[in-house]
């Protein structure tokens, strides 16, 4: 498991702790991808979103997060092929803000990855190296907007 992987996780289970959501093993699911080998994002994620689709309606999940935008295009598409409406049924967010985001149909809400500051982060790391400063050893984590599209809205409520 990559150490980006994890922080997303535990962001996740945070955050939704926080809104009183419910957390574990049901509604994490892992992919199948071990890169750069077999990166097949696009296929897994259209196979774990039908995956989640064909759960009964009370554990049918309303809003999917990927690891990544080219797995929530993925999820697009499944959600097209089985005839669930995004956003209308079910939200669906990214994760890098790739062009892929701008480029599907509805346009993917995504959470950007600030490369600029991350970066400059790592520049200014790199310097204070070669100048013989002494830094501890230490997870840098940068923050990402959300760029809302067309990929989510609130969830339906039940009549």
């Amino acid at each position: 498991k990559h150490v980006a992987h994890i922080h997303q996780q535990q962001a996740f289970e945070q955050t939704a702790v926080e809104f009183g959501l419910p957390t574990g093993d049901q509604w994490i699911v892992r992919a199948d991808i071990d890169y750069p080998k077999t990166a097949r994002p696009l296929a897994e994620g259209c196979r774990i979103t039908t995956e989640l689709l064909k759960r009964p309606t009370d554990t049918r999940p309303t809003a999917i997060i990927y690891g990544n935008d080219a797995m929530a295009v993925g999820g697009l598409q499944a959600a097209g092929q089985m005839n669930v409406s995004v956003p209308g049924e079910l939200s669906i967010i990214g994760t890098s803000d790739s062009f892929m985001a701008s480029g599907s149909e509805p346009q993917l809400t995504s959470i950007r990855e600030d490369h600029h500051q991350l970066m400059a982060t790592a520049l200014r790391l790199v310097d204070l190296q070669i100048r013989n400063m002494s830094i501890p050893q230490r997870h840098v984590l940068v923050d990402g907007p959300l760029v809302k599209r067309e990929s989510c809205a609130p969830p339906m409520v039940s009549k």
